[in-house]
């Protein structure tokens, strides 16, 4: 199970902020195989249920606020 929510946190992206914020109403889906629906209002970017914190980070990875349980978990 663990395993399962730690993939469903995983997306396989490279864009800056710019372009995911004009991703609303489009998906990612998860290293576990999920779907998670992009929505933004304004500044703010929500990928599933979670706001997307920081981004554009020169790193490989990115900061949301919340744990995604994966529906099948």
């Amino acid at each position: 199970m663990l395993q399962a929510i730690l993939n469903h946190h995983i997306i396989n992206m490279m864009e800056d902020a710019e372009i995911v914020m004009g991703m609303a109403g489009q998906s990612f889906t998860t290293a576990g195989g999920q779907t998670l629906e992009v929505t933004v209002e304004g500044e703010t970017v929500m990928v599933g249920q979670a706001t997307a914190e920081r981004y554009d980070i020169h790193a490989s990875n990115g900061v949301i606020d919340a744990v995604l349980i994966p529906s099948e978990a």
